[in-house]
């Protein structure tokens, strides 16, 4: 886990309640920085020194992370229209109910083979407005078998939690 979080990004500091951005340094190169170029919210430039204190309120931004009070944190949740408010747990859960097959899924995966395992090329290439017919076709049949999955996960469960998916099913054509 510290090694996961020393290759994870810092990309923000607070000074006297202030908040600060400044571009990604990870987070095992940060201390040794010796001064940094951020903006506050409204645009203006400062340079700050990097401070241990900075790390207590780090987020890395990755799919989970484990938390101070012990919780595991998914990260890939954002707001969701209220029909649509427990379809991210349910899909998580899902997952990890069915980790096995999900890892295994991973290591095959079509969409990998065509695209490769650099998760930065990815995130950036998949965030784009426009993608390509494949990109988009392959992107919505990796979804397709990430839902099937998660799916059988909650079957497994046995407590009826498959209608909380029902709005990803619909969004896939399933």
């Amino acid at each position: 886990f510290f090694d996961y979080l020393n290759h994870s990004a810092i990309f923000t500091a607070e000074r006297d309640g202030q908040t600060y951005y400044f571009y990604p340094i990870q987070a095992g190169d940060y201390l040794a920085t010796p001064e940094i170029q951020a903006f506050a919210l409204n645009g203006d430039e400062v340079i700050i020194y990097p401070q241990e204190k900075d790390f207590e309120t780090h987020r890395s931004y990755q799919y989970q992370d484990l938390t101070t009070r012990g919780t595991v944190e998914f990260r890939s949740v954002c707001t969701q229209p209220l029909d649509r408010t427990f379809a991210s747990a349910a899909f998580h859960l899902g997952l990890l109910v069915n980790l096995d097959k999900l890892e295994a899924y991973l290591e095959t995966a079509p969409f990998f083979k065509v695209f490769g395992y650099d998760y930065k090329f990815l995130r950036r290439q998949f965030s784009k407005k426009n993608l390509t017919d494949e990109e988009e076709t392959m992107i919505i049949e990796f979804s397709k078998d990430l839902l099937l999955l998660a799916e059988e996960g909650l079957v497994v469960r046995n407590k009826e939690e498959m209608t909380y998916l029902q709005p990803l099913r619909e969004e896939l054509s399933l």
